[in-house]
């Protein structure tokens, strides 16, 4: 890109799902897209030793993780919360957005997970079901991923405003929040003040089996609270998914060829 000032970068047109073999092997690989699957690509592409960056996706969940390569299998280096746009081309799996009406309010499921639209559209109608759990944090942590492992994970895309002309109850979060959901009901994250500084958790349903889902989520939150793993932190691997899956995971996530294992490590 001389054009650009910088005579050493090179720009090639083309899907980065195969990387770039002429030039190969690479120290590091970026990824800036929100990948589903590790292209087997970047694999045969990287150097021995080198790192791959790539904000994988993950049932729902995004994580920006930095990977080293070891016998076939990726084990993260270090992992950061993000957002981006799903990766398109020969690797792509679409995200699956459910509008809620008009409101701006969206269901957005990953992973291919099915899901009612008619019947989640029609639940919002039905009033909500809220329940509180007693427990009062200052931040979250990794409760996303003890949601992901449950059938039925989702997140709820619902701004301060869109919540607020629709009625529905805020979410825990200014850009909405984790649920989950059945065939016709869903329920979400919400919070209120707590002690100064904290903010205590809870659940709000709709739908038929809103008061059954709010009941399921306090629980999962209260497993969570008194899990000592989940004060300390996560690690994710990417194994083929020729290898036997691994006992005591958080999570277990079957891709085409691969399988993601992500695992709390107690601190």
């Amino acid at each position: 890109m001389p054009q650009a000032g910088y005579a050493q970068v090179t720009v090639i047109d083309g899907d980065g799902e195969y990387g770039h073999a002429p030039d190969a092997p690479y120290d590091r690989i970026i990824v800036t897209a929100g990948a589903w699957e590790l292209s087997r690509a970047w694999a045969d592409q990287l150097a021995r030793g080198g790192l791959l960056v790539v904000p994988l996706r993950m049932r729902g969940l995004t994580r920006s993780v930095t990977f080293e390569l070891s016998a076939g299998i990726w084990r993260s280096r270090a992992l950061h919360e993000c957002g981006f746009m799903p990766i398109r081309g020969a690797g792509a799996v679409s995200e699956r957005n459910i509008p809620l009406g008009d409101s701006g309010i969206t269901i957005r499921i990953d992973d291919g997970q099915p899901a009612d639209a008619s019947a989640l559209q029609q639940a919002i109608a039905s009033g909500p079901a809220q329940t509180w759990t007693g427990i009062e944090v200052t931040v979250t942590g990794e409760l996303d991923f003890w949601l992901a492992g449950r059938d039925g994970f989702f997140r709820l895309l619902a701004g301060t405003d869109a919540a607020r002309r629709s009625g529905l109850v805020p979410p825990a979060l200014n850009w909405g929040a984790m649920g989950l959901l059945t065939r016709d009901s869903f329920a979400y994250l919400t919070r209120r003040p707590g002690r100064p500084g904290h903010s205590e958790l809870g659940a709000c349903g709709y739908g038929p089996a809103r008061e059954q889902l709010t009941s399921t989520y306090a629980d999962r939150i209260r497993a969570f609270e008194r899990d000592p793993a989940q004060a300390g932190r996560l690690r994710i691997e990417v194994h083929p998914s020729t290898h036997l899956p691994v006992t005591g995971a958080l999570m277990q996530i079957e891709k085409r060829s691969t399988r993601v294992i992500v695992r709390a490590e107690v601190a």
